[in-house]
């Protein structure tokens, strides 16, 4: 368990990274349509970088999930909000207020929660994963199909190809084609999530995209975990406890996300 958190750490650290590279390619290029944007991206530097990046982070993140649950390993991917405050006070000197503090306590109490009570890794599918995952995918076509006109349309499909991202690493361990299929939903859903992302930060500042799509990140997989992977939550005590990490570690996420010295690394000011 303590393993998967030390990874999902590392994994949080590549992925804020690349979301910032991602946010400053994002402003290079004309806004348009989602499905269009692939073509003007490519021809950025800033973009090669944060793909690379999250590829590092999503290797991490799966290799987290074969050691750790995904009540632990979403939680945990939020202190890379933290890393992105500290490098804002060190290399921006930017102000670091109460707010800014007491949301990263917040994160660090929330994920330490759901480290010490999360249940096993070990679970079945319910029958009701094709139905959750269905969801996902229709709110990522949606949001691609669309001519990018309804930001908050954008912001959606961005945070369910997230969700459908992170559920997949939680089954990648799976042989054969049941393996492959797994692959190909973190595939799909890592680009749709990408495209909507970067549309989204075309039409609106980093500082609004950000929180909504890491709230998400954080609780909805965790939400899902049950019909989707099989891990389930846990009973009486435990169940009390990792709820209320999971809701300290998105206050603390919104608050952070919310913040001008986070909010200014992540691009919200090009």
């Amino acid at each position: 368990m303590v393993a998967g958190a030390l990874l999902a750490a590392a994994a949080a650290a590549a992925f804020e990274a690349g979301y910032v590279l991602q946010a400053v390619a994002a402003r290079q290029v004309a806004a348009g349509r989602p499905a269009g944007l692939l073509a003007r991206l490519l021809r950025r530097r800033a973009f090669f970088a944060s793909l690379a990046l999250g590829g590092v982070g999503f290797g991490l993140q799966a290799l987290a999930l074969g050691r750790a649950p995904l009540a632990v390993v979403q939680p945990v991917l939020a202190l890379g909000l933290i890393g992105l405050l500290v490098l804002a006070r060190i290399v921006l000197d930017e102000h670091v207020g109460r707010p800014e503090l007491l949301g990263a306590l917040a994160i660090a109490v929330g994920a330490g929660a759901a480290v010490a009570v999360a249940p096993s890794v070990e679970g079945t599918p319910g029958d009701a994963a094709w139905l959750g995952l269905g969801g996902l995918a229709a709110v990522t076509v949606a949001a691609l199909a669309s001519r990018g006109r309804a930001a908050a349309l954008l912001v959606a499909g961005a945070a369910a190809g997230d969700v459908l991202v992170a559920l997949a690493a939680a089954r990648l361990g799976l042989a054969g084609w049941a393996g492959l299929w797994w692959v190909a939903v973190a595939a799909g859903g890592g680009v749709a999530a990408l495209l909507s992302e970067s549309a989204a930060l075309q039409r609106l500042p980093a500082v609004r995209v950000g929180p909504s799509v890491l709230a998400c990140q954080v609780i909805v997989p965790v939400l899902l975990a049950g019909p989707v992977t099989g891990q389930r939550w846990p009973a009486g005590a435990d169940g009390f406890v990792l709820g209320a990490g999971l809701a300290l570690t998105a206050a603390g996420l919104l608050a952070l996300a919310s913040s001008p010295a986070v909010a200014t690394l992540r691009g919200s000011d090009g």
